[in-house]
């Protein structure tokens, strides 16, 4: 690629300037001479349309904001500046190529073709999000980029309102806004509003929250025994707490194994901590007991499980029951005393 330059005049009279001063007294002749110029094309690149521009110093480049790649031819040895100008929204971030560097300005001299690469980034701004303790929930972003969790920084574009929501994990809570350090606003305790407009950090804290052990009853029977004409149970609350729901008292024969699961239509309360309370009386043959007899009696209690309790594994009892009156015991025994005398007495004892 070549161009031309003039150079000098010859066969003048004088010269002034590009001037050339001929007197003509006889037959002259008069040479302009002019020389070859070298010229080498710079080219120069945009990586995206709309990122900014690129111009020279000499005139030439000329690579506005949707301009991605322009050329122009420069003579040889000459001196170029290119100068980098971000669009609004955008950060010129440097050069490539025959230039390098950061500087929004680049030189360098024409003595070849040359290939010159410009790369503007649409402008953003960085937010991060710390958590204490790091286990204690995750913190996700509208719109999408943070998830914390994993993804606790990203680059939002300048002017961008960012919600952040926490999700406590089990065992943690957000107690109030004033959990949140950073935030624009907070629309709720979950919730916090921060402004793209600089670089900015969102600290949170999750407070450790603890379930309250609730306050049970435990129902134990105590004692099961025969009065006649009935089968009395004894039972207690042994627990710490107190139950609305009522409940019903089984009994079993062991022997044969006949049950007797109460009265659905009168049931009975929960005592108070601490307290005993007996039951009316159970007519023996509903388990399949006649007077005289004695048998293994299981009584149970809460056998439907009706009543929330601390302890659901010490409902039951197992005694042996006679049912004797001590008239008939007393009778009993004293038969049972004269048969052993009358023994002593054929043994000659």
């Amino acid at each position: 690629n070549y161009d031309y330059t003039f150079v000098s005049w010859s066969g003048c009279d004088y010269v002034s300037q590009d001037k050339c001063i001929v007197r003509m007294t006889s037959n002259k002749e008069v040479k302009a001479n002019f020389a070859k110029i070298q010229k080498y094309t710079l080219w120069v690149y945009k990586n995206v349309s709309g990122g900014g521009t690129v111009r020279s110093q000499p005139y030439g480049i000329i690579c506005d904001t949707l301009c991605r790649l322009t050329s122009y031819d420069f003579a040889q040895g000459t001196v170029v500046t290119l100068f980098a100008t971000p669009a609004p929204g955008y950060v010129f971030k440097g050069w490539s190529g025959d230039c390098s560097g950061t500087s929004t300005s680049c030189t360098l001299t024409i003595d070849k073709e040359k290939k010159v690469y410009a790369t503007f980034d649409r402008l953003s701004y960085t937010l991060t999000v710390n958590k204490t303790p790091t286990t204690g929930g995750t913190i996700t972003s509208l719109p999408s980029g943070i998830n914390c969790g994993s993804t606790c920084s990203f680059n939002f574009a300048p002017g961008t309102k960012v919600t952040l929501i926490a999700t406590p994990a089990p065992g943690y809570a957000i107690i109030s806004q004033s959990s949140w350090y950073g935030c624009d606003s907070n629309p709720s305790f979950k919730e916090c509003i921060v402004t793209m407009n600089s670089n900015k950090t969102v600290s949170v804290i999750f407070t450790p929250v603890t379930t309250p052990t609730p306050t049970l009853p435990d129902l134990i029977v105590s004692d099961i025994y025969y009065q006649s004409p009935y089968i009395y149970v004894k039972y207690c609350n042994i627990g710490s707490g107190w139950s609305s729901s009522d409940f019903l008292i089984k009994l079993r024969n062991n022997q044969t194994g006949q049950e007797y699961g109460g009265n659905v239509l009168y049931r009975f309360k929960v005592p108070q901590p601490g307290e005993c309370k007996t039951t009316g009386g159970y007519t023996p043959s509903l388990i399949g007991l006649a007077p005289g007899q004695s048998a293994s009696i299981t009584a149970i209690i809460d056998w439907e499980q009706r009543v929330r309790e601390s302890n659901e594994n010490n409902n039951a009892l197992t005694k042996t029951i006679s049912l004797l009156s001590l008239r008939e015991l007393s009778d009993w025994l004293a038969a049972l005393e004269a048969a052993a005398r009358e023994l002593q007495k054929l043994l000659g004892l």
